[in-house]
C-alpha cells in the first residue's frame, strides 16, 4: 500500500486495509484497519435474494464506503478517550496486535498469529465484538479445528496464539476482560513414519518421472523431488531448511544457516554443520557434477532460482504422490524427518546424538519419535541390576 492510498487489498491475507491520516498509532505511525474480508465485498446480493459479481469499480466504491464508515466510528471512539470504542471488532484489535508483533517476531511467526485470527472469524462466521465475544468460543474453535483433522497440538498451537492476542489487548487496555481458554488434552500419537517398503515405491514413482517423462516439465519435478527426498531421507532436515538450501553450503558437510537472500531463518536460530552419510555422498556425487554453471540452490529450477516458491508449494507433489501409493497417516514432507528420527532411536542410537541432529531445543522432542510399544524390558535389564 503507497502512503497516499486509503484503501488496499492485502491479498495474502485476503483482506481490504484502510488508512487514516487523520489518526495516528500508538508507534506514530498513520492507523491501519482492516474494512473487509476481500471475498465479502467481491458479489452483491439483489432484491430476489440471488448474488451478482461487482465489477472492480463497485468493488472499490464498496470499500470506499467501509472506509467512511470506519473513520467515523474511529472519529466517535477519540471523542470517547483511548480504548472506549464498545463496538471495537476482533479483527480491527487483531490488527493492532499484530502490528505491535510485527515489530518483535519474525514475518513466520506473525503470518501464524494472522491465520489463526482469520480462522476464529472463519469459525464464528463473521468478525464480532472484542468487548462481547459469543459465548464458549474457545470450544467452538476448538470443535471448528478438529472437524478439520488437524492433531491436537496443532489445534492448541491456534489457541495459544488467539490467547497471546487477547493477552496482548488487555495488558493495553483494549479490553477490560482478561480470558483463559481452554486448550485440548494433547493425545497425539507417535509421529508418523514411513515404512521401507513405501520408501522403495516413492524412488520407483519418482524415478519413473526422471527416466520417463511425459515432457520437460514432469522431468524437471521428478529431479526436484528426488533431490529433496534423498536430503531429507538421510541428514533429517526439515523441508524448508532442503529448500533454502545454496549449493555453496554442500562441501563435507552441510551448513544449515539463515539465507538472507531467500529472508529463511533457521527454526531456533541454531546454526550447525551436518554429516554427509555415503547413501546421500554417492547421491550428490552424480547431481552435483550435472549442475548448469547458473545454478544457486540445491533446488535449482535451473535459471539460478528455488524450484518452489514455498514449503507448501513443495509439498503438493508429495502429498499426490502419497495418494497415488495408497500411503495414509503420514505428513508428505514432515514424514521424511520423522522417518529418520524414529529409525535411529529404534536403532539403539543415543537420544542426546539424535537431538543434536535433530536440533530439538527439548530431549522430550526427540523422544517423542520413539515407538516403544514393542520395547522387551527384561533383556535390556538382565545381569545389570
Amino acid at each position: 500500500m503507497r502512503p497516499e492510498e486509503r484503501v488496499a487489498p492485502v491479498v495474502s491475507r485476503g483482506i481490504w486495509v484502510g488508512r487514516f491520516h487523520d489518526f495516528k498509532s500508538e508507534n506514530g505511525n498513520v492507523k491501519k484497519a482492516t474494512l473487509c474480508r476481500i471475498a465479502d465485498v467481491e458479489y452483491m446480493t439483489m432484491k430476489d435474494g440471488s448474488k451478482r459479481k461487482r465489477s472492480k469499480r463497485q468493488i472499490l466504491n464498496e470499500v470506499e464506503r467501509l472506509w467512511t464508515q470506519k473513520y467515523q466510528e474511529l472519529k466517535q471512539g477519540a471523542s470517547r478517550g483511548p480504548h472506549k470504542n464498545t463496538r471495537l471488532k476482533f479483527s480491527e484489535a487483531a490488527q493492532e496486535f499484530l502490528d505491535a508483533k510485527a515489530k518483535t517476531r519474525d514475518q513466520k511467526t506473525v503470518n501464524h498469529y494472522s491465520d489463526s485470527c482469520n480462522q476464529l472469524i472463519e469459525c464464528l462466521e463473521g468478525d464480532f465484538n472484542v468487548h462481547n465475544p459469543p459465548r464458549n468460543f474457545d470450544t467452538q474453535f476448538c470443535d471448528w479445528l478438529q472437524k478439520r483433522k488437524i492433531t491436537d497440538n496443532s489445534v492448541n498451537s491456534r489457541i495459544r496464539d488467539i490467547q497471546a492476542c487477547l493477552n496482548w489487548l488487555y495488558k493495553k487496555k483494549v479490553i477490560k476482560t482478561k480470558y483463559y481458554l481452554e486448550k485440548l488434552r494433547a493425545t497425539d500419537p507417535t509421529p508418523g513414519r514411513f515404512s521401507n517398503q513405501q520408501l522403495l515405491d516413492m524412488i520407483d514413482y519418482m524415478e519413473r518421472r526422471i527416466y520417463h517423462p511425459r515432457d520437460q516439465k514432469e522431468y524437471k519435478l521428478g529431479v526436484a523431488m528426488m533431490r529433496s527426498f534423498m536430503m531429507m531421507r538421510y541428514t533429517a532436515m526439515r523441508a524448508g531448511e532442503v529448500r533454502a538450501l545454496p549449493l555453496t553450503r554442500i562441501q563435507d558437510q552441510l551448513h544449515i544457516a539463515d539465507v538472507e537472500e531467500e529472508n529463511y531463518r533457521v527454526k531456533g536460530r541454531q546454526e550447525a554443520y551436518l554429516p554427509i552419510l555415503p547413501e546421500l555422498q554417492t547421491f550428490l556425487d552424480n547431481d552435483l557434477s550435472a549442475r548448469e554453471p547458473n545454478e544457486k540452490w540445491y533446488l535449482d529450477n535451473g535459471r539460478g532460482g528455488i524450484h518452489w516458491s514455498g514449503v507448501a508449494e513443495m509439498g503438493r507433489p508429495f502429498k499426490k504422490m502419497c495418494d497415488f501409493l495408497g500411503i495414509k497417516g503420514v505428513k508428505p514432507l514432515h514424514g521424511f524427518r520423522s522417518t529418520a528420527i524414529s529409525n535411529l532411536l529404534d536403532n539403539g542410537v543415543s537420544p542426546r546424538i539424535v537431538q543434536k541432529l535433530a536440533r530439538h531445543t527439548k530431549i522430550e522432542t526427540t523422544l517423542s519419535y520413539h515407538n516403544d510399544t514393542n520395547l522387551q524390558i527384561a533383556p535390556q535389564i538382565t545381569g545389570l541390576i
